[in-house]
């Protein structure tokens, strides 16, 4: 490598850094859209009771089963390092199916009000969701888990357990929101069934899209809503907000149990196909 083609990547990404700092930086503040849920307001989401205990069953989900095949990789360190765990793969249509037969006409109208360009936050939706109803442990399509995580799932049965992206406080945007650490990862989900936080989390998004639904003017479009609406720091918020009740921290990605695979901009359409990412998307979330 030449001598100017390293000072033109030295001299890239910094700016590159810096600019999604200032996105986050922007989304910390887009949080405030979220409206609080009235006590009021129900959902049925009660009659799902708490049961104590994380299954040992590991849930995905994309568009269709074809994609697995350019995920093998990942599929395979997971088995691998979970002997004895069950995976469950969920389409688009397997998705909600799921929600319709197992939820109320109000979760399941929400979830189709989902513009389908924005599978990001379908997937988001559904996470909460299967998780709530079944408990166990939810993965991106991308993500695997590199150590036993056994004894972790024993010692906390009652807790929902969540982790973050950095190994280093404050260096992140969202602290500005969430100190020290930012958000929380939700890439993964590991919950015992009906945790009253999980329900809280899809109620205030059940809630935000039907505000939203009702807006002559849409406000929600972009992947910054994206992660806003369904994503990290809307469930980030919910957690802080309750006081991390119920909740146990285990450090940077799951205390490296757990981790994010990366996908390059070189080999993203090789691995997803022709889908655009939600982050150049500018149309309306909610239909």
């Amino acid at each position: 490598m030449n001598i100017f083609l390293i000072f033109l990547i030295l001299s890239i990404l910094p700016i590159i850094m810096v600019s999604k700092y200032i996105d986050d930086y922007r989304n910390s503040k887009n949080i405030k859209k979220m409206e609080e849920v009235p006590q009021t307001e129900s959902f049925g989401l009660e009659k799902i009771k708490f049961l104590e205990g994380i299954p040992k069953i590991i849930y995905r989900t994309h568009r269709d089963k074809e994609i697995i095949k350019n995920f093998k990789e990942e599929f395979e360190i997971t088995s691998k390092n979970c002997p004895g765990y069950k995976t469950e793969f969920y389409t688009n249509k397997d998705c909600e199916k799921f929600i319709k037969n197992n939820f109320n006409e109000r979760i399941y109208n929400a979830y189709m009000s989902i513009d389908e360009e924005y599978g990001a936050c379908k997937a988001d939706l559904f996470r909460y969701l299967i998780i709530y109803l079944k408990g166990g442990i939810y993965l991106d399509i991308k993500s695997v888990i590199v150590k036993n995580i056994d004894s972790i799932l024993e010692k906390y049965p009652d807790k929902m357990l969540v982790h973050h992206p950095l190994i280093i406080p404050y260096i992140n945007a969202f602290s500005y929101s969430f100190s020290p650490w930012g958000e929380y990862n939700q890439w993964s989900i590991v919950s015992p069934k009906g945790h009253p936080l999980l329900r809280k989390i899809i109620e205030k998004i059940i809630y935000n899209i039907e505000l939203e639904s009702n807006r002559e003017k849409k406000i929600l479009k972009g992947g910054l809503d994206v992660l806003t609406l369904t994503g990290p720091y809307m469930f980030t918020k919910v957690i802080h907000d309750n006081k991390k009740t119920g909740v146990k921290e285990l450090g940077c990605n799951f205390n490296g149990c757990f981790k994010k695979k990366k996908t390059l901009l070189t080999d993203y359409k090789k691995r997803y196909g022709n889908n655009k990412h939600y982050y150049k998307l500018e149309t309306n979330i909610i239909s």
